[in-house]
């Protein structure tokens, strides 16, 4: 090499667990749909066991959210509005601090470890900043809840709902799957990647 050569990065250094040592970019890869998929879905039984106990101990304290009275001899089913709000309130509050809480602790969430899946700053590497944790779980359909149990007395509205949480999220895994470093619409929107490290014990 003659005096005065430079030499020109590959890439942005993406730094390591601990936040301390960079590894190169050839280290890591984007992770796809299909795995993705699969952390989503053991993520979903995690979160589902956890809101159910959450649920649990607040129907212990406040009582039922559905009740079967009997009208005239007919069994008649009837719904807390108020109560039903505020348990799907909840609920959205338990998925945000195990998804959000999870990307800022560990930079993965328990199923996303176990696939070896990192969730970090597109623009070169480390663990999610809060806003742009907060802004990817918002991405991901967190407010569908929520808007759905609003709209329960509007049947009609509820089935275009539907149709919207269906299309949105098609559109996140035609997004994911088309790009190069897999990163769908929502962590283009929030600044993040998913990557898997090449080596195991990363």
């Amino acid at each position: 090499m003659t005096e005065g050569t430079t030499i020109t990065p590959l890439g942005p250094p993406v730094v390591d667990q601990a936040g301390s040592a960079p590894m190169p970019v050839d280290d890591v890869r984007g992770v796809g749909v299909v795995v993705r998929l699969v952390a989503y879905v053991l993520d979903a039984l995690l979160l589902a066991l956890g809101i159910y106990v959450v649920l649990l101990v607040l129907h212990a304290l406040f009582g039922p959210t559905v009740r079967i009275a009997a009208v005239n001899g007919v069994p008649r089913l009837s719904v807390d509005r108020l109560r039903s709000l505020i348990d799907t309130a909840v609920a959205t509050a338990v998925a945000g601090a195990y998804f959000v809480g999870s990307w800022l602790a560990w930079g993965g969430t328990p199923a996303q470890r176990l696939v070896r899946a990192r969730v970090e700053r597109a623009d070169g590497g480390g663990r999610l900043a809060l806003g742009s944790a907060i802004k990817r779980w918002l991405l991901l359909g967190a407010p569908f809840g929520l808007v759905s149990t609003l709209l329960l007395p509007l049947p009609w509205l509820g089935g275009i709902l539907v149709v919207v949480i269906a299309l949105w999220h098609l559109v996140l895994l035609v997004t994911t799957a088309r790009d190069r470093r897999k990163r769908g619409l929502h962590d283009r929107l929030s600044g993040s990647i998913v990557l898997r490290r090449r080596d195991a014990t990363a």
